[in-house]
């Protein structure tokens, strides 16, 4: 007889199994098959307005692989994870230096120590950022120290709305400590009142969160 949690782990491993095999059945609809993760241009999937079965395969497969990863791994290891997550301090470096738009005019690849030169940062520095994302499918190394543009990086570019959107994301979440010690902010339930809203004040902006809001989705495009 299995043992419970080894059961447990087996259903996880089923919804795996189904959700990515749901999510390749739907991008072979469009004729196009399923993604490379070097892939250089977006598949014709990626901004359907009808993707509602691709998403929540992908809904499945990510909460699947989370509870699979931290059941199986010690936690020590997934509560350091938690913490030793650099992606998004890397994804902020790739946005604010607008990597992926240098990279844009190089289809075949750049070297870092023009790309190092194009966006003003140090050559070693920028190697290290590119290859973390690069593990991700974010970026690619064509040869060694030569990097060019994938799929996923592409949504990095100034002139895209998610980079717009994402690019927000970094100072909002780092204010959530101090906006649940802020007199104001701690123990209101109030939809008006989540970090950014705190931060956009600091900044100046007395407009209400609402106001701030459709503001930049109108400013972004994702009104």
């Amino acid at each position: 007889m299995t043992e419970p949690n080894e059961a447990k782990v087996q259903v996880l491993l089923d919804i795996i199994n189904s959700s990515a095999h749901q999510a390749i059945a739907e991008y072979k609809k469009t004729g196009h098959g399923v993604p490379g993760i070097d892939a250089g241009t977006l598949h014709p999937l990626d901004f359907a307005t009808d993707a509602l079965a691709l998403r929540k395969a992908i809904r499945l497969l990510e909460g699947a692989c989370e509870q699979l990863n931290t059941i199986l791994a010690p936690p020590q290891y997934t509560a350091h994870n938690f913490i030793n997550n650099y992606n998004w301090a890397c994804i902020d470096v790739a946005l604010q230096s607008r990597i992926a738009d240098v990279l844009d005019k190089h289809p075949q690849g750049l070297s870092v120590d023009a790309l190092a030169n194009a966006v003003d940062h140090s050559k070693a520095k920028i190697a290290r950022v590119l290859r973390v994302l690069a593990l991700k499918g974010c970026f690619k190394e064509v040869k060694r120290d030569v990097f060019a543009n994938t799929r996923l990086s592409l949504m990095l570019k100034s002139t895209n709305n998610v980079a717009a959107y994402i690019g927000q994301f970094p100072k909002h979440v780092a204010a959530l400590y101090g906006t649940m010690m802020d007199k104001e902010f701690a123990k209101s339930g109030e939809v008006e009142k989540p970090p950014r809203a705190s931060n956009v004040r600091k900044e100046g902006n007395n407009n209400s969160f609402w106001e701030t809001d459709v503001s930049f989705s109108h400013h972004t495009g994702l009104s």
